[in-house]
């Protein structure tokens, strides 16, 4: 897939990664924190009161298939190297804010973070929503301590809500779509982890209504992004999965070529937005896939292998 040009400006030479010196991956490091995508490359976002980065997969300690800047617990890497790699991103970027993330489970839930007032606790709402009746339901409130902890892990779902500065949410990826939600009127975000199954079960649209419901959002003031994921190039499916989504969705998301579909995860998305009333002009798309890009992890190239994020924080 063809990137554009502010892409190819930002993308460091990594060919020696792994025989460098200590003293040069330090330098080295610095170097790919400072090429990641964010803020300060997006039209859209770069004057807002929220920042943002998008990880990719050089600047690390970890070793192949991992290498090298894996940040999940969960895919076969040493744990102790994806708690490095995140502490590289977190020290350049966003020090002494506490890290948020998930268990990653493709669904639609989301959780929601409400700090108590002059306290080390907060209150976390997790929310599913119905395709059947359409509505968003809370189904569990949890109170947790803070206890200076450098991250936390808030439990499983796929999608995050916060308002609070002293907090910088995390959501992984390798081919699934990394979106960010922003309002800046409300000074309120979402992270949210969207592969397939969750765009089917509409975690966008639960997300906004959650954004709705209890930061009283309206839709037309809410940014989108969407950062570097598979494609419809290389985003083959098998005819089942393709003949529920022209069920459901109808035949535009999906392309055949003989006995070969695939499936545009972009194009659903972008009507999702389109229904819920978000105005295209407040959307920004990473034009990278995953697959194609060797920048990026990619579970559909690589099968085992590492992933990479998009943090987000209130400034």
């Amino acid at each position: 897939m063809k990137k554009n040009s502010i892409y190819k400006q930002i993308v460091p030479d990594t060919n020696k990664e792994h025989s460098m010196s200590f003293s040069q991956h330090s330098l080295y490091q610095s170097a790919t924190c400072l090429s990641m995508y964010g803020k300060k490359h997006s039209v859209l976002f770069q004057d807002s009161t929220l920042d943002f980065i998008v990880s990719n997969r050089h600047g690390g300690i970890s070793m192949p298939p991992y290498n090298s800047l894996n940040i999940a617990y969960h895919v076969g890497d040493e744990k102790v190297k994806a708690a490095i790699n995140r502490s590289t991103i977190l020290r350049h970027f966003y020090a002494h804010k506490t890290l948020l993330y998930l268990n990653q489970i493709h669904s639609n839930h989301i959780i929601s973070i409400h700090r108590h007032s002059h306290t080390d606790m907060f209150t976390t709402n997790l929310y599913a929503y119905n395709t059947t009746t359409k509505t968003t339901c809370l189904i569990d409130t949890t109170i947790l301590y803070h206890q200076q902890s450098h991250e936390i892990l808030l439990g499983s779902a796929d999608g995050i809500i916060c308002n609070d500065r002293n907090f910088i949410a995390l959501i992984m990826v390798a081919d699934c779509n990394p979106i960010l939600l922003f309002c800046p009127k409300k000074n309120v975000f979402a992270l949210i982890h969207a592969g397939r199954i969750g765009m089917c079960s509409l975690i966008v649209t639960n997300a906004i209504n959650i954004l709705m419901q209890e930061y009283n959002v309206s839709p037309s003031d809410i940014l989108v992004f969407v950062g570097a994921s598979i494609r419809q190039c290389c985003y083959e499916v098998g005819y089942d999965i393709a003949s529920d989504i022209i069920v459901n969705f109808g035949n535009k998301y999906i392309t055949q070529d003989n006995m070969t579909y695939k499936l545009d995860m972009i194009a659903l998305l972008q009507d999702e937005l389109d229904s819920m009333k978000i105005c295209e002009i407040n959307r920004e798309i990473l034009p990278i896939c995953t697959c194609c890009d060797n920048n990026y992890f990619s579970y559909r190239r690589d099968v085992n292998t590492g992933r990479f994020g998009i943090f987000a924080t209130i400034l």
